[in-house]
């Protein structure tokens, strides 16, 4: 293999063209490795995780693709680790073994010791050839589970009723369902093309951060970062057919949504919301049953994938076996490796009594807390958050540059009384993102 690194993700038509078309000739082809994917990424997260980009070639062949990132430690990840649900390195299955090997003499090159891949598929053949590579060129190797993913293949005809007669007969569907379609109609849209996405995603934004703040919890979207790059790779795989915002609309008004993917066959049920005000009625049920649905009568998608994490109700739609994913490390420090290994053991012993792991995060947080704000830190609830981004009247404004610009709040920018609601709270706490009171809480997914 002939060998090309980049430290950047190169504009190149020519390179996004054979990339994904060796994409499409992985094993398991997801949208998570394409190029696409990749650049934005890059264009989100480039400032904290330089990219390390390997083109192996065969002749004048595109034949395998690394996409990594090194962070500021000299450490190696994949570049999509933190936002892809499955990581792996790109080429055909049967030219795996070359292209680990090719990717981990050039890391040694590069003076790079220590490597973390999280979310590689146990049935990957990397995860083969990672052995071998450890084994010949002096690396410590571990391997513990990432996630389980729930998925499933749609089947046959007669398959496909029957899951739409099961999912049917769900008492949390019908009970929605029939509630909501008391208030209106109801429908299930595809915004797929970026003229109809980019003006939706500051309402989805909104609804998934005040969602999570209703739990006590901060989502991932809360960062600029994070929206950053969900309106990058919308606006990038929408121009390819790959993403779909889906909303569940009750009189033509969303009320909840889910931002996913149509991939070589899979619906993807990447990062889901809804609209607090509606809980009551299941409104993330009824719009993941009502995917399903839809998925069923269409002969062109065959698998439907949960993506990773460990919700509840993933558990209720999972059929079959879930796909496994591995967090593999590798160091050519034996220290290192011990302590990584040690850290995994004691975390694992900490979750068999819940009232430790209690203890020790709040200790740790407390701690985070005394060195971002110091000793008088204290920790705020989502009701004191609110009350905290009230208190200031200040103006907050971004460069056309971040891109999704928040919707704006009446409670933060009006000099009349608004009521109160978790939408208010999302927009302010999206717009006071950098105060160290926001940030005690550790990102959330979906």
């Amino acid at each position: 293999m002939l060998v090309e690194l980049q430290r950047a993700i190169p504009d190149d038509s020519r390179l996004q063209k054979a990339w994904n078309e060796l994409v499409g000739h992985m094993d398991h082809p997801e949208v998570f490795h394409t190029y696409e994917w990749a650049k934005a990424a890059s264009h989100a997260y480039g400032k904290s995780l330089q990219p390390w980009l390997l083109l192996a070639h065969e002749g004048s062949e595109l034949a395998g693709v690394a996409c990594l990132g090194i962070d500021s430690q000299n450490r190696a990840s994949f570049l999509n680790g933190t936002t892809a649900d499955y990581c792996d390195l790109v080429s055909r299955p049967e030219n795996r073994p070359q292209l680990v090997e090719t990717v981990f003499a050039e890391l040694r090159r590069s003076g790079v010791e220590d490597v973390a891949f999280a979310n590689l598929p146990e049935d990957s053949p990397t995860v083969a050839a990672l052995s071998g590579v450890a084994a010949s060129l002096g690396y410590h190797l571990s391997a513990r589970t990432g996630y389980f993913c729930p998925r499933f293949s749609l089947g046959s005809a007669e398959q496909r009723k029957c899951l739409k007669d099961e999912i049917r007969k769900k008492k949390s569907y019908r009970y929605g369902i029939n509630a909501l379609a008391r208030q209106g109609p109801i429908t299930l849209t595809h915004l797929k093309t970026w003229h109809e996405i980019k003006p939706a995603l500051p309402e989805f934004y909104v609804a998934h951060v005040a969602r999570f703040l209703s739990k006590d919890r901060l989502s991932n979207i809360a960062h600029m970062e994070r929206r950053v790059f969900l309106s990058e790779l919308a606006r990038l795989l929408s121009q390819s057919g790959w993403l779909a915002l889906t909303q569940l609309r009750v009189n033509n008004v969303p009320i909840a949504w889910n931002y996913g993917f149509s991939f070589k066959g899979g619906w993807f049920y990447y990062q889901p919301t809804f609209d607090t005000k509606f809980e009551k009625y299941s409104p993330g049920v009824c719009l993941l049953s009502s995917m399903i649905v839809e998925a069923c009568d269409s002969p062109s998608w065959l698998t439907f994938d949960l993506g990773l994490g460990a919700e509840g109700y993933k558990e209720r739609f999972a059929l079959g076996a879930p796909r496994r994913t591995l967090y593999v490390s590798l160091s050519r420090s034996g220290a290192r490796h011990f302590r990584e290994v040690a850290r995994y053991q004691v975390a694992q012993m900490l979750k068999q009594s819940p009232r430790m792991e209690i203890s020790v995060r709040n200790a740790i947080e407390r701690i985070r807390a005394i060195r971002a704000g110091g000793a008088n830190s204290q920790f705020l609830s989502s009701r004191q958050l609110l009350a905290k981004a009230l208190s200031s009247r200040k103006e907050t404004s971004f460069p056309e540059s971040s891109q999704p610009a928040l919707l704006e709040s009446s409670a933060l920018h009006s000099d009349h009384l608004v009521p109160i609601d978790f939408r208010v709270l999302a927009e302010a706490v999206m717009a006071r993102e950098k105060d160290t009171e926001f940030q005690h809480q550790e990102p959330s997914g979906a």
